[in-house]
């Protein structure tokens, strides 16, 4: 069930005028949306219902962001790597999606042998979309990549960083 909440953002350029919809939190994930941000958190593997909500998600967000919509993807270090099934429907997602995306952003965080499978794999689902999927091992990096292209006058780039600190609390808080 979706769910509007507020967070708070320190950063000097820019204040909070729009909720946060946190569309749904499982253990294994998070998929909320901002303006015309949508961000999913990925605590566990991708499975194919998350990703069918974020391909909804994204639909639904275009009805009030027809000028397009940003995607932000982060992945926990260690988290396995989707299915084959997972990754053809992220692929078919984005393709579907096509010129309504401005940017997508992939964060996997870590280093060594997993996380440059796990990148990787993002980079053949991109190529397999014919989507750019830009990717980068901190979500600061990330969110300094996306912050020009968000929906927002004034918005500085640690406004996306700060809201993904805070759906992590926040799913850190719900289930530990």
């Amino acid at each position: 069930m979706a769910e509007d909440w507020s967070f708070e953002h320190r950063g000097p350029v820019w204040f909070l005028d729009e909720p946060v919809r946190i569309v749904e939190e499982e253990s294994a994930y998070s998929i909320s949306t901002w303006r015309n941000l949508m961000v999913s958190c990925w605590f566990g593997q991708p499975t194919m219902r998350p990703l069918q909500i974020i391909e909804a998600t994204a639909q639904k967000l275009l009805e009030h962001q027809p000028e397009g919509i940003l995607v932000l993807g982060v992945m926990k270090f260690g988290v396995p790597v989707a299915g084959s099934e997972e990754r053809q429907l992220a692929a078919s997602s984005l393709m579907r999606l096509g010129k309504h995306v401005i940017a997508v952003a992939s964060v996997i965080e870590g280093n060594g042998f997993w996380a440059a499978a796990i990148r990787s794999t993002m980079s053949l689902i991109g190529l397999t979309a014919r989507s750019s999927v830009k990717i980068f091992g901190t979500v600061p990096e990330a969110s300094e990549f996306l912050s020009p292209k968000l929906s927002a006058p004034r918005t500085g780039s640690g406004a996306i960083a700060d809201l993904v600190t805070t759906l992590r609390k926040r799913h850190q808080q719900k289930f530990g």
